[in-house]
């Protein structure tokens, strides 16, 4: 009896010893979980709360995080930024089959961090994924964009690559490529910036960079448009006749009625 006893007793213990190690192994996971996440998402969006878990911003298929999420990322700091660097056209077709393909045309030997926003003001909507050497991104249309009660068609989201070099943020042009409806090939290399005020008399100029330094930069030239609303995209076309692979841009304007300057923005980015 008590053999039988001691039987059960070491029973038992087996089990509580399996339950603790599938415990374990649970939490791991979801530490592993946790942990990829932070490597595809950026840490700084906020979707917990989003009302729509099946839209919010999260990991999606492994190459990417996309979604909405509850607030604006600050832009405060920098009254104009940098929205859209695109090579070529942004087309997709709001279609369950339609993917976009995303590459690098102009660096083909590091990593290229690759980023869409939504346009117009309020639209919370992101894509943060990254191209590796000599690969493209994916990017169904089906998981969000479809999905999205604010109808984000292509007209309404904006791509843009960069790399990292040292501390310095160097911006390059994506290409796109629809699977539905490909669009005839485009070497016009556009930036799109943004503000979050209303903003008169954007202007801009260029200059060259050669050794790592820039050369006297050209006249300024004037934007399209003499306003611009807040949350308004800004296009400006860059030059296709330099010979030097990098630019630095230089971005002004006045606040709306205000006769002050805002700050500069500098960009450096590849063209070539």
């Amino acid at each position: 009896m008590k053999t039988n006893n001691y039987i059960r007793l070491i029973g038992k213990g087996r089990s509580m010893n399996l339950f603790f190690k599938s415990l374990l192994l649970f939490f791991l996971l979801i530490i592993h979980s946790e942990t990829s996440y932070s490597d595809c998402c950026d840490p700084q969006i906020k979707s917990d709360g989003f009302y729509n878990r099946f839209l919010k911003y999260k990991c999606r298929d492994g190459n990417r995080c996309e979604g909405f999420y509850r607030d604006k990322v600050s832009t405060k700091n920098n009254i104009i930024s940098v929205i859209g660097l695109i090579k070529g056209n942004f087309y997709f077709e709001m279609d369950k089959n339609e993917i976009i393909e995303v590459s690098s045309p102009l660096v083909k030997n590091k990593t290229v961090h690759v980023r869409a926003v939504g346009i117009p003001p309020e639209t919370f909507y992101r894509m943060d994924a990254t191209i590796h050497s000599g690969q493209k991104l994916s990017w169904p249309v089906k998981d969000v964009i479809i999905r999205s009660e604010r109808e984000l068609s292509y007209q309404k989201i904006s791509v843009l690559g960069w790399i990292k070099k040292e501390t310095e943020t160097i911006y390059v042009p994506v290409s796109t490529a629809s699977k539905m409806e490909p669009m005839p090939n485009d070497i016009t290399i556009r930036l799109y910036l943004r503000t979050y005020i209303g903003v008169d008399n954007v202007i801009w100029r260029y200059s060259a960079i050669n050794n790592n330094r820039p050369s006297k930069p050209c006249p300024w030239i004037k934007a399209d448009k003499s306003h611009y609303d807040a949350g308004e995209p800004i296009l400006i076309v860059l030059p296709s006749d330099q010979p030097s692979e990098e630019l630095q841009i230089e971005v002004s304007a006045k606040e709306e009625n205000r006769a002050a300057w805002l700050k500069t923005l500098n960009i450096h980015l590849i063209i070539k």
